[in-house]
């Protein structure tokens, strides 16, 4: 008898949880409602989020493209404005002093051209990245999100 009253004894002791023991850790405990909630939503931002890179490609050209365009146009400002005087030789030998438009040299006009050629791309892409997210579903929150990340609010409206 003393021998079976030892081996229940034991037996619940094998059964009660040990007050000293670490709890389970979190990870298996089973979420709250509320937190279920969260990860989800927090899951779905992140799949809008990864649909979204497939405009990171365009977004980082634009963002290139508006950087050079205001780099040129300080240039532009810094070098092409104003007067230079031009010494040349008329048809008759004698030394004239002249004088030209500084953006008429040939710097200057490889610059103003390059700039009205961004200046006509920054549109055509703008309208391409709304095509691509809306073909992709992309949400509108989103691509705003991305347009402020890259600083392209002036030259794309989501």
């Amino acid at each position: 008898m003393a021998a079976d009253r030892v081996r229940s004894k034991q037996a619940s002791a094998a059964a009660a949880p040990d007050p000293n023991a670490n709890p389970a850790p979190i990870s298996s405990q089973p979420p709250s409602p509320a937190a279920a909630a969260a990860a989800e939503t927090r899951n779905s931002m992140d799949i809008e989020r990864e649909k979204a890179t497939v405009l990171i490609p365009a977004l980082e050209r634009m963002s290139a493209n508006v950087r050079e365009l205001v780099s040129l146009e300080g240039e532009f400002q810094k070098q092409c404005t104003g007067v230079i005087e031009v010494p040349y030789v008329d048809p008759y030998g004698a030394r004239v002093a002249g004088s030209m438009n500084k953006d008429a040299t040939p710097e200057c006009v490889a610059r103003k051209t390059r700039m009205t050629e961004l200046k006509q791309s920054l549109p055509k892409d703008s309208s391409q990245v709304q095509d691509t997210a809306r073909r992709n579903g992309i949400l509108p929150g989103v691509l705003r999100d991305l347009v402020a990340k890259y600083q392209l609010g002036a030259y794309l409206r989501p």
